[in-house]
């Protein structure tokens, strides 16, 4: 296994990935990286995009800020980091991962290392390398090379994004072509998910054909390093994602991107064809996104699920088909006076510093066409300075802008040249310290997006507003609801609509739920259609003392719910919707202890409309877990197609149990020594079985059990207190009990849409106080 490398000395074992660009070296990694039991294993992990500058300082804050809440964008003493990052790993077991790691120089690599040699025995850092010579730098315990896939698994990989199969057997006129074609991948996995997301269920042979005799592998790779199957891909995209992808050249190596941020890029740049109907633009957009997806152009973050980034190969193809229209200002090329900016540039991005200063943006005076001027990145928490000046020459002269982006810079007002942009259709000042915007931004008639989130001097809008007749997006979230300091709330709901697919992203929502934390007093709280990837810490706090009921409903995009057991007074919980959702694991529960049991005020709780969920599972220190949920009276399953199990072995106080379409369950119910009232509904026989205790049941409703032929002996001599029973749509029923004649208190018996039962026990037969039969 990848992670069971353990050195003698007391230091992080260093484990190197070595490939060629494209073998998969950043997959490999984040296998590792998000294996649920790596999970359990490490106390704190961190990925770190390096790429080819190797700079100790960004690194060093990038891991800090992965496993603190703290941010460290104004430090910019590196021994202060470093001895923060200390204290951080200092006794605990990480895994960071360093993706793509360029760097040769040993001064530098020792540097980074200095402070996480506090890490406790056991933990990893991982890097992945297309250099050999990084691994003796690093002193690598453990090296991984990575050689080109076998061209059997070369061609499952590119059989699958093709065919969603394995292999070509079952198209025998395309199989023998798509094996030519797979041997022009060198068995690079990138290469073969690229050709095959382009052939994706395209059948027609002449268009395979066409793809194996391309003159584009003819050309010489080595000149621009770029793969002849990804130029390949690349020429066989229709023109509108060509555009919308030579677009993404702006970005910078690693950046990471939302999905929903592109689209209005896209958007305002009249990227996306408007076609006859009723569909948006935005819905647009998401079907171009999702082509460039399907296609291996973009692909998902490794460290966060909300945010997309290039391949460096395929960066590398965007920057080439970009050519001189696309650009992005590093400090390389700024600086780099053999490559000076063109006059073509249509579409330019810089990344922000700390303090911005004129010379920097001098080479901008020759450009007056600029459409696009975007400070990267897009949303972050870095606050960056920028004088007067130094906005109002960037502004001036650029009167054919449709895209200007200064998010995080502290700038308090616009200059006038701002009112040059009359074709400006997308502004974003968010986190910005703006503190009104001009009356001249009712005169932008073209706007379609403004974006001023987390503006926090922002005091009113222009009285013109109405006037921006194209404005589709306006986002003014409030930081300053300042809801915390509210001690009187005692009932909150907080609902997003429910058909914004994706806009806005993710992480603007948990900012958003973030900064909209009540105070302690909060007895009930709502959260309804939450679009963000998971929920804030304060939602589970154990300082929320008073907290009686909770409803978390169709929270899209959560993966795994929040801490909830240490909520002290929590009596009633309701969860549903959350289509995301597979497991629900300890974390659930909180802090377990002997002394310090979870949800001990609980009463009711519900799951509801869970359609990935698959198990549950509880914490080990609560023998049987019996310790659970000690106060809980009703108990609701509903329409959770795929859970199998477990369920909570011992309910002690729970008098109603509701299991509804729940057809993959197949563990027996719990103990139920105190339940007056059983609803099971659509599920199979097997929750049925086993000699439980049911003595309290007074009342049993079952309805659509598959398999079930009669209530089974074990089951109804527990059953002794049951005084009405009722059974509907159960097909396969052919009598009531295995046994004929059960001692019984029975006073209504309903039984209904069950065609195969033969008849009833005969004590049941002259009753007449026995409800309908059907």
């Amino acid at each position: 296994m990848l992670l069971k490398d353990e050195p003698s000395e007391n230091e992080a074992c260093v484990i190197s990935i070595v490939g060629m660009g494209g073998i998969g070296k950043t997959t490999l990694a984040q296998l590792a990286y998000n294996d649920e039991k790596v999970k359990d294993w490490f106390d704190m992990k961190a990925w770190v995009c390096v790429t080819d500058d190797f700079d100790v300082m960004k690194i060093t804050k990038t891991i800090l800020e992965s496993i603190a809440s703290s941010t460290y964008h104004g430090v910019n003493d590196l021994n202060l980091l470093q001895v923060a990052l200390k204290e951080k790993v200092s006794g605990k077991k990480f895994l960071f991962v360093l993706d793509d790691l360029w760097n040769e120089r040993c001064v530098e690599w020792d540097s980074l290392c200095s402070s996480l040699r506090a890490g406790a025995r056991g933990s990893k850092l991982i890097i992945t390398t297309r250099n050999i010579s990084v691994v003796s730098v690093t002193r690598a315990y453990s090296i991984h090379p990575l050689k080109e896939l076998s061209r059997n698994d070369c061609l499952s990989v590119f059989s699958q994004q093709a065919l969603g199969m394995t292999n070509l057997d079952s198209y025998p006129q395309l199989k023998v072509i798509g094996e030519e074609i797979v041997k022009k991948c060198k068995g690079l996995p990138l290469a073969a998910k690229s050709l095959g997301g382009m052939l994706r269920m395209k059948l027609n042979q002449d268009t395979w054909i066409d793809i194996l005799e391309n003159k584009i592998w003819d050309l010489p790779e080595e000149k621009s390093g770029i793969l002849p199957a990804l130029k390949l891909s690349y020429h066989h995209l229709p023109s509108h994602l060509k555009r919308c992808f030579a677009y993404c050249s702006m970005f910078p190596k690693s950046y990471e991107f939302q999905k929903g941020e592109l689209i209005l890029l896209w958007m305002a740049e009249g990227l996306l064809q408007h076609v006859k109907g009723k569909r948006q633009m935005e819905d647009i957009g998401s079907e171009y996104f999702s082509e460039l997806l399907s296609r291996s152009f973009f692909q998902l973050s490794s460290d966060n699920s909300s945010q997309f980034v290039m391949h460096d190969l395929i960066n590398d193809l965007a920057q080439s088909v970009g050519g001189e229209i696309c650009f992005h200002l590093d400090d390389k090329l700024e600086n780099d006076l053999q490559h000076p900016i063109s006059e073509k540039v249509r579409h330019l991005s810089f990344s922000r510093k700390y303090h911005e200063v004129f010379k920097r943006f001098e080479t901008f005076d020759k450009i007056r066409n600029l459409r696009t001027l975007l400070a990267l990145p897009i949303t972050d928490n870095l606050k960056s300075c920028m004088s007067a000046k130094v906005l109002h020459d960037l502004l001036m002269e650029r009167r054919c802008l449709r895209v200007l982006s200064l998010t995080g810079y502290r700038i308090s007002e616009l200059p006038s040249s701002f009112g040059n942009l009359k074709h400006l259709r997308y502004l974003n000042l968010s986190d910005t310290s703006i503190k009104q915007l001009p009356n001249l931004v009712s005169n932008l008639y073209n706007l379609q997006v403004l974006l001023l989130r987390n503006c926090k001097s922002l005091a009113m809008l222009p009285e013109g507003m109405g006037n921006l007749i194209n404005l589709r997006h306006l986002d003014i979230t409030a930081i300053d609801a300042n809801l915390k300091n509210k001690t009187n709330i005692e009932e909150l709901m907080m609902a997003w609509r429910s058909d914004f697919d994706g806009l806005p992203n993710e992480r603007d929502e948990m900012d958003v739920l973030e900064f909209l934390q009540p105070h302690k007093n909060l007895k009930k709280l709502t959260v309804e259609f939450y679009g963000g990837a998971k929920f804030p810490s304060w939602i589970g706090d154990a300082s929320f003392s008073t907290l009686v009921q909770l409803n978390l409903k169709t929270c899209r995009n959560i993966t795994s719910l929040p801490s909830l057991g240490r909520l002290s007074s929590l009596k009633d919980l309701w969860i549903g919707g959350m289509r995301k959702v597979k497991t629900i694991g300890i974390e659930f529960c909180g802090e377990v202890s002997h002394s310090a049991m979870p949800f001990q005020s609980l009463k009711s709780l519900s799951f509801e409309d869970m359609e990935e969920w698959e198990d549950w599972s509880f914490p080990n220190v609560v023998e049987d877990v019996e310790g659970l949920f000690p106060c809980l009276l009703e108990l609701t399953i509903r329409n959770c197609p795929k859970l199998i199990g477990k369920l909570p072995s011992l309910l002690p106080s729970l008098l109603e149990l509701r299991i509804s379409n729940c057809p993959a369950l197949k563990v027996p119910l719990p103990r139920l020594v105190s339940v007056c009232g059983l609803n099971v509904e659509e599920c199979s026989e097997a929750v049925l079985r086993g000699g439980f205790d049911a003595a309290a049941i007074t009342m049993l409703k079952i309805r659509k059990i598959s398999r079930l032929t009669c209530l089974r002996i074990g089951f109804m001599q527990s059953s002794a207190a049951l005084e009405s029973l009722v059974i509907k749509d159960c097909s396969e029923l052919t009598s009531l009990w295995e046994e004929p004649e059960l001692p019984f208190n029975l006073n209504c018996l309903k039984i209904g849409y069950c065609a195969n039962l033969e008849k009833l026990p005969n004590r049941f037969q002259s009753l007449t106080s026995l409800g309908e039969l059907k």
